[in-house]
């Protein structure tokens, strides 16, 4: 299924059944930087052969994070075609890694990266494309050449950061695509801090779609591209929409929450680099906006499913570890084992692809008032894309983890899982990455498959059926003694809630390949699936170091005991 397809609006259709043994295709999962060990890039598009050329790009520690490559071929109307694809290692299932087309993570980093770092003061030229970024130096001596990967069109999903504080001048393919590209690089490296930015104007006369590339035309001047380069035009925002001179940053985010999900999603974080907003601000003043008027009456808000932005430095594991426990105990009452094992499980969400099985958390306790849905609301802003319910029908479940994959965070599951076969099936399928459900869509009954792989927490009063404890850690709740405090949840005050979920993030991101390879010693007694359930958890131990790996055993020895299970 291509990636877009999986955000087609179903047709309505019959059931079928679910089950955790479906053929899903696992979806490869980039990893960067690309490790040292991994073969020599040999991909072939399966249509049109090997690339022409490929051009790698670097992190800022000059590491290889992976290519675009340029394949052409004859297209249908005669003529002769291109298309740039990103190339990156992936793995793919948890087990085998190849090369392939996937798009790296966001932010992307810009071509020639670590050149850029070695030459702090070289003036830069931006391109619309890797070969023409490459003839920068041999054209203009002193100069460095970058460019953004993904085409004319991908620019914001970049980090220009690299270009705090220098002369930029941007160099259009002569074309509106161009034109626009340099448009939005002028605006992003404006925002990003460069301390000057100037578009080149190539001549009108010039052939449509000539780029630095091509030689000049006939006729022009033998110094034509340095007195075009001399005569770059500073670059000054669009006409403000605001009567005082300033950008109306209302009317921008009432624009941006009537975009669809997706396109939401492309443009979010130029968005914020642009008003000097975090974005998980701005994904709450979106979804404010969708929820006062922004959605017809009646039809429910879109979706609202907040990324952490990730933290700008390394992050020590287990400095991170001991600073979600103790935010965990700060707002409820958790044992050392419940708390250690829940601040495990939200960093293991952040790299939920690593592993071909994860387990739900359930949350219960033998009476109301215990802190369910305060410990649901904590994690709510501790993990990736949150979407909390107290109610959702098998359907709506299987639906949004397909369009969306959030981490799902169901309260009062007492009240609708427990009798409820259907929305058993959808969950315990999702306990591993080819967990899927069949269903049949469109007036001719097609039948297609959903993912059900997506993490979840559930929370309740006593037991779930068994097939679900079985699929989880099950973290135990009482309620508070008179002489245990704890500070309330206030969602106005979360910000260090905020930091140790881009922290995750960011550690999560940086550790990925090591946790997809890591098979943890499982302590004495955890074995069959509570050694798969514990294996994420133990391996982020292992590699967060400090005194983890041996707290992280005591945890899972203590809780897969029973722990402060409810009766």
């Amino acid at each position: 299924m291509a990636d877009d397809a999986m955000f087609a609006p179903l047709q309505g259709g019959d059931g079928a059944m679910a089950f955790a043994g479906a053929t899903a295709r696992p979806k490869p999962v980039p990893i960067v930087p690309v490790p040292a060990d991994a073969p020599e890039c040999v991909w072939r598009h399966p249509k049109h052969g090997r690339p022409v050329a490929k051009w790698g790009y670097y992190d800022a520690e000059g590491r290889l994070v992976g290519y675009a490559a340029r394949v052409e071929f004859v297209g249908k109307d005669g003529i002769r075609d291109k298309e740039v694809l990103p190339i990156t290692y992936c793995r793919i299932g948890g087990e085998r890694c190849a090369w392939g087309a996937r798009a790296l993570p966001l932010p992307r980093t810009l071509y020639s990266l670590p050149e850029l770092i070695a030459h702090p003061a070289a003036l830069v030229i931006v391109t619309e494309g890797e070969k023409k970024a490459d003839l920068v130096p041999s054209l203009f001596p002193g100069y460095l050449g970058t460019t953004s990967m993904g085409g004319a069109r991908a620019a914001k999903l970049s980090d220009w950061t690299p270009l705090v504080g220098r002369m930029v001048i941007i160099w259009p393919d002569h074309d509106e695509p161009g034109r626009r590209y340099a448009q939005d690089v002028a605006a992003l490296a404006t925002a990003a801090g460069a301390a000057s930015v100037a578009i080149v104007t190539v001549p009108a006369g010039w052939p449509e779609g000539w780029d630095i590339a091509d030689a000049p035309p006939e006729g022009a001047a033998p110094d034509a591209l340095a007195e075009l380069l001399q005569s770059a035009v500073p670059w000054t925002p669009a006409a403000p929409n605001e009567p005082n001179g300033e950008v109306d940053a209302k009317a921008e985010i009432a624009r941006l929450a009537r975009l669809p999900l997706f396109d939401y999603g492309l443009e979010r974080r130029a968005f914020a680099q642009r008003f000097g907003l975090a974005v998980v601000f701005l994904d709450r003043a979106v979804a404010a906006e969708r929820g006062n008027g922004g959605t017809a009456a009646g039809r429910g808000r879109p979706l609202d499913l907040p990324e952490p932005e990730p933290w700008p430095e390394p992050v020590h594991g287990g400095a991170l570890l001991a600073g979600l426990a103790a935010s965990l105990r700060r707002h409820v009452v958790l044992g050392t084992a419940e708390a250690d094992a829940v601040g495990l499980w939200i960093v293991a969400v952040h790299a939920f692809d690593a592993w071909p099985l994860f387990p739900r958390l359930f949350v219960n306790s033998p009476e109301k008032g215990c802190g369910k849905s305060t410990l649901l609301d904590v994690l709510s802003r501790l993990v990736p894309k949150s979407l909390g319910a107290s109610s959702i029908t098998p359907a709506s479940l299987f639906r949004v983890i397909e369009a969306a994959r959030p981490t799902l965070l169901l309260d009062e599951a007492d009240t609708y899982a427990r009798d409820n076969q259907d929305l058993r099936g959808v969950l315990n399928a999702g306990h591993r990455r080819d967990g899927a459900v069949i269903r049949t869509v469109g007036d001719d009954h097609e039948p297609r498959q959903f993912s059900a792989w997506a993490p979840v927490a559930l929370a309740a009063i006593g037991h779930l059926p068994g097939t679900i404890e079985d699929r989880s850690i099950t973290i135990g709740l009482r309620r508070r003694r008179p002489d245990e405090a704890v500070e309330p949840l206030r969602f106005d005050r979360a910000g260090e809630l905020d930091d140790l979920a881009g922290k995750a993030t960011r550690w999560a991101a940086d550790h990925a390949a090591k946790l997809a390879a890591a098979d943890p010693a499982m302590p004495e007694g955890i074995v069959n699936r509570k050694a798969d359930n514990w294996r994420p958890l133990l391996s982020v131990a292992d590699l967060a170091g400090n005194a983890w790996p041996e707290r992280a055993r005591r945890a899972a020895v203590e809780l897969s005991g029973g722990g402060r299970r409810s009766a």
